[in-house]
């Protein structure tokens, strides 16, 4: 039988983040830039978190050569807020039948698991890390 590659996106197929994702990037761009709600009016569902990015640098005005000169500041913030949110959150969950799928399919060798999304890897990791499910993938 031929290998099977399973891919999976994180955010509403894998666990519900209840929000945490959009709070960690809205204080990371105020610690960082100043501006305040950052995304309201912005959906993220669907998009990469560097589009998410680029939309919101157009919002503000923030020139490239600003944003190279604090990405760094912006992506440890994000990561730091996201792991506190997510360790603060009574919402956050895997979704239902998650762990018993992917334990089924770890199980069967000629599957391959991996992750098909728009997170920045480090956002991913601190996701699934917080939920036990990052050594699936």
């Amino acid at each position: 039988m031929p290998p099977n590659l399973v891919l999976f996106d994180i955010d509403q197929t894998l666990i519900n983040s209840a929000g945490c994702g959009r709070r960690a990037f809205e204080n990371a761009f105020f610690d960082v830039f100043g501006g305040r709600e950052a995304l309201s009016g912005l959906s993220m569902s669907g998009k990469t978190d560097t589009s998410i990015v680029a939309q919101v640098l157009h919002r503000f005005q923030i020139s490239y050569e600003i944003w190279k000169a604090k990405e760094d500041a912006f992506w440890n913030g994000y990561i730091a807020h996201l792991g506190n949110e997510l360790n603060h959150s009574k919402e956050a969950q895997v979704l239902d039948g998650i762990i018993e799928l992917l334990n089924h399919l770890k199980n069967d060798p000629s599957n391959f698991l991996g992750l098909l999304t728009g997170n920045i890897k480090r956002g991913a990791k601190t996701k699934l890390e917080h939920f036990h499910l990052w050594e699936y993938f």
